[in-house]
């Protein structure tokens, strides 16, 4: 079956880690041809395997990944994790363009200071007018701290309701009922620091 593009999300590569160089090694390691890792996916199809394995696809859909994983026996998370540790890149200079980003429908741009880890996430959400972030997107059960750059944000933390202008902050857990509403009709920024990262299925509440 043939790779389905996921329209609610768009993701720019991770500089920093080789997602293809890793599943091949993965794959022969485990002695696994490309058709029985598609099997065994329950959706992959070879092509997206062969186009990934060999550079092709930088960056591949969620879809893929959750494929790729479970081809290999393992989880999204622990397959980036893998492919980090074979970048053999513990340091990383970035700058405010991010490491990598994520687009979502919602009117919400995620722009990601950090690598792919799961013991921590360092990032911005870009929020757009009268558009919410909230536990839907951020699900995890550790603490977090939240900054507001650029804007405003009417925000609700469990039963305590509040305004926070640029440079006012939060620190708090993960597992609160939360959202951060903007009342603008421009987009305000929003600094987030969580450990562990929310982005991981280990983190995942």
């Amino acid at each position: 079956m043939a790779e389905k593009k996921q329209p609610e999300i768009k993701r720019t590569a991770v500089s920093t880690i080789n997602i293809g160089r890793t599943v091949r090694l993965l794959r022969e390691t485990q002695s696994l041809t490309g058709a029985e890792l598609c099997k065994r996916s329950g959706g992959l199809d070879p092509k997206t395997l062969t186009a990934v394995e060999k550079g092709r696809i930088k960056n591949p859909s969620i879809q893929t990944l959750e494929w790729l994983a479970r081809g290999l026996g393992t989880t999204v998370s622990s397959l980036f994790r893998q492919a980090e540790l074979g970048s053999e890149k513990y340091f990383l200079k970035g700058s405010q363009k991010g490491v990598f980003h994520l687009q979502f429908d919602t009117g919400l741009e995620l722009v990601s200071f950090t690598p792919f880890s799961p013991q921590m996430f360092c990032g911005k959400f870009i929020v757009a007018g009268r558009k919410t972030l909230d536990r839907r997107l951020i699900r995890f059960d550790g603490v977090a701290f939240a900054m507001t750059l650029i804007g405003s944000f009417r925000v609700r933390i469990e039963q305590h309701e509040l305004e926070m202008q640029e440079g006012d902050n939060l620190y708090f857990r993960g597992s609160f009922d939360f959202s951060f509403y903007n009342p603008n009709h421009r987009n305000s920024v929003l600094l987030v620091t969580t450990a562990p990262s929310f982005l991981t299925s280990d983190a995942g509440g």
